[in-house]
């Protein structure tokens, strides 16, 4: 402990140095050697005098007492006016106050802060917390306060008992706060229990606790909200103060998706702010549920079955038409060993249970489909997320009859008449996007086209045009319409889903020359696993993606993410990340540090809402120019769940429970008394600290220094002891 103080040090050495002196100076043969060592003891004394740095203290008398005004900014403080009757109470009060007492003002939630007395009119109540506890206790260990004065609902939510602190309070403590004998009227939601994350199309439970006062027997109506959609609603009847409600709840997208729970206001509730509240749901898949309609037996199919069927990921339920309609049978249909096609439950029930749905070669009017099931296509890739794809061939597009029908509206191309042929012949695909997800089938983005160029040659096309704002992927430079190379491969994001079609149905060929080649053929696997992933919204075709380590966070508390780069040609670039605030203020986020994964970034959030986070990663050079690829995420941020939001009733009790330990009064604002906050505070007049002086500072102790070595210096020098 010694030996780490700088003062003490100093001095030991200065002492040292000084005995050293004073022995030398003694040995020397002359009259005024004890003159030398007097004048060298009081320098070094004035010298320790300053190390130790002394300070003069100015007392005065203190007529007036100081008392600390403490004022309630926590949540709780803003239901049913009591902010506002606050500020009343300093309107009527202030100058009476300030008359017996000099006062410092300070506001606090779950920390002080200090306020000037005329900044209290401009005060709001939107703390998340109230730790009088805390507040107390800091604001006690200034022995300047004579009181505290303490206004509060006494609405405690500390994680210290306060019980703790009464014996480290020397002063009187003066409670005021709201009068209000019954607790506000009042429905509020306390919490929302859902899983961390939810299956696709596989159903689970919201659980929703909220807690009630005063309205016993009543009905309540509960919704369960997207933006400002109703999802689902409940009644609730009113038997207890505190119930939970539950809604079964099936989410239709991937990813991560905000919600909200909200209380219907009955007409004579005080406080409506907390009947509603928000919430994330971060939906995966179990598996990617396909669909695969085919009209004819072909190779197409037999290769993308097996491909779908042996990937673990994927799920597969597949129909191919092998007796059509019009072909005769020698034996009645109940004899048939095949199973009737299920047409009415396929495209007006289970189609919405499956993720992507795959028509290929396939004429629907041959089974008397109508046209209306159409429109559920439609619904399904627009309305439900899903992704919708259709395969070339001599049944398909405008020859399978889809022309002047709804699935013209989620179709990415211009389908050809019915009466146009369907071109046989082989051809080698050009690729026209060398960026999108699906023709990505190698790391190394440099060699794409050399790859694409390489595929073995397709056979036979179907006559398609590009459709204004679809994505063109691939085209046949051999067919030529209108001066345009035929589609062979375009994309299109249609409202909530997506689409594509392939205007051949000979893509096996990838598969099998490949293999004739004595090669493995993964460029179809690669290709086929793409077209799947994208059309079903995977996480698997984003080249980078953005992931929180988790989902709900307060005002205050670091968010860290993650933006995970799962591409190589990526991995040099660097990323630029955009965060949106609730207020859709929009800021970048420059404290990106690189990791293995990718990179990690952090904020910290100052309010409740909706924070979005989106990062893009852009690539210079890679043939076609430039690529950009992105991701967003979003994540909410709640107030915690105490009893700030829900048990609103005035603690009084604890308010008097305070004064009576520590000598003070608690009464309402209404019923203050300048005479009972005096007869508690006491004016006996003490000393008080006014004005402290560091003497370290005085520079005439620097000049009595100087003159006492300057004297020693001359009188050695007279003496010839120099």
């Amino acid at each position: 402990m010694l030996i780490s103080n700088p003062g003490f040090l100093t001095v030991l050495l200065m002492i040292f140095v000084f005995v050293i002196s004073c022995i030398l100076i003694a040995r020397k043969k002359t009259t005024v050697k004890y003159l030398l060592i007097l004048l060298r003891v009081l320098s070094l004394l004035t010298v320790i005098f300053l190390i130790f740095e002394p300070t003069l203290l100015f007392y005065e008398n203190k007529t007036k007492p100081k008392v600390a005004v403490l004022v309630d900014t926590s949540r709780s403080m803003g239901f049913s006016g009591r902010i506002g009757a606050v500020k009343k109470f300093f309107n009527k009060n202030l100058p009476l106050i300030q008359k017996y007492f000099v006062t410092d003002f300070y506001q606090f939630s779950k920390n002080a802060s200090s306020v000037k007395d005329n900044e209290i009119k401009g005060l709001e109540a939107n703390g998340n917390a109230t730790d009088i506890t805390q507040t107390l206790d800091a604001v006690c260990n200034n022995k300047n306060y004579d009181a505290v004065v303490l206004l509060s609902d006494g609405i405690n939510n500390s994680d210290k008992n306060i019980k703790n602190v009464y014996g480290l309070i020397k002063v009187p403590i003066i409670g005021l706060y709201p009068n209000e004998p019954d607790a506000p009227r009042d429905l509020a939601l306390i919490d929302i229990k859902t899983a961390g994350f939810v299956f696709k199309n596989v159903p689970t439970q919201i659980t929703v606790g909220f807690y009630s006062n005063g309205f016993l027997g009543r009905e309540v109506k509960i919704y369960l909200k997207k933006d400002k959609e109703i999802l689902a609603s409940k009644r609730k009847t009113i038997d207890s103060s505190y119930q939970e409600a539950s809604f079964d709840f099936t989410s239709t997208k991937i990813g991560l998706e905000t919600y909200s729970i909200e209380i219907e206001p009955l007409p004579e509730e005080t406080v409506l702010s907390n009947n509603h509240k928000e919430f994330n749901i971060e939906t995966i898949r179990e598996k990617i549920r396909v669909l695969y309609i085919c009209g004819q037996p072909s190779s197409e199919y037999y290769y993308l079955r097996h491909f779908i069927k042996s990937n673990p990921s994927l799920e597969l339920v597949s129909f191919v038409i092998l007796r059509n309609p019009e072909d005769v049978a020698v034996v009645p249909d109940e004899q048939l060993s095949l199973i009737p096609f299920p047409e009415r439950e396929i495209f007006t029930k289970d189609l919405y249970d499956f993720d992507v749905f795959i028509l290929e070669n396939f004429n629907y009017s041959r089974f008397y489909i109508p046209t209306e099931y159409m429109t559920n296509i439609t619904r399904f890739v627009k309305e439900k997320s899903g992704g919708f794809l259709m395969i070339g061939g001599t049944n398909s597009f405008g020859r399978g009859n889809y022309k002047n029908t709804p699935i013209e509206e989620v179709i990415p191309v211009i389908m050809d008449n019915p009466s146009e042929p369907f071109e046989e012949g082989p051809f080698k695909v050009k690729l026209d996007n060398y960026t999108h997800p699906i023709v990505n089938i190698s790391d190394d983005q440099t060699s794409i086209e050399k790859i694409w160029s390489a595929l073995p040659e397709l056979d036979g096309s179907q006559r398609l045009r590009a459709k204004p704002g679809a994505t063109v992927l691939a085209t046949n430079p051999f067919l030529k319409i209108d001066g345009q190379s035929a589609v062979t491969m375009a994309v299109q994001e249609i409202g909530k889903g997506r689409s594509m079609a392939i205007g051949t149905d000979t893509t096996w060929r990838w598969m099998l020359g490949k293999a004739q080649e004595g090669k493995s053929g993964s460029e179809y696997t690669k290709f086929w696993e793409n077209v799947i992933y994208w059309l079903s919204g995977s996480e698997q075709t984003k080249e980078f993606r953005i992931s929180v380590e988790q989902r709900r966070y307060i005002p205050g508390e670091e968010i860290k993410f993650k933006l995970i780069v799962l591409s190589e040609k990526l991995r040099k670039a660097v990323p630029t990340v955009t965060l949106t605030d609730p207020l859709s203020r929009l800021t970048q986020l420059e404290n990106l540090t690189k990791v293995p994964e990718g990179w990690v970034g952090r904020f910290t959030p100052n309010t409740t809402g909706k924070y979005e986070i989106k990062a893009q990663i852009k690539t210079t050079g890679v043939l076609k120019g430039s690529m950009v690829s992105q991701d967003t995420r979003s994540v909410i941020v709640m107030p915690d769940a105490n009893t700030e939001d829900y048990d609103l009733q005035v603690n009084d009790k604890l308010m008097k429970e305070i004064a009576l330990n520590t000598k003070g009064i608690a009464v309402s604002l209404d019923d203050f008394s300048i005479n009972d906050m005096n007869q508690a505070v006491g004016k006996n007049a003490h000393p008080v600290i006014k004005k402290q002086l560091s003497l370290a500072l005085f520079p005439g102790f620097y000049f009595v220094i100087f003159l006492l070595l300057a004297v020693e210096w001359i009188i050695r020098r007279l003496k010839g002891l120099l």
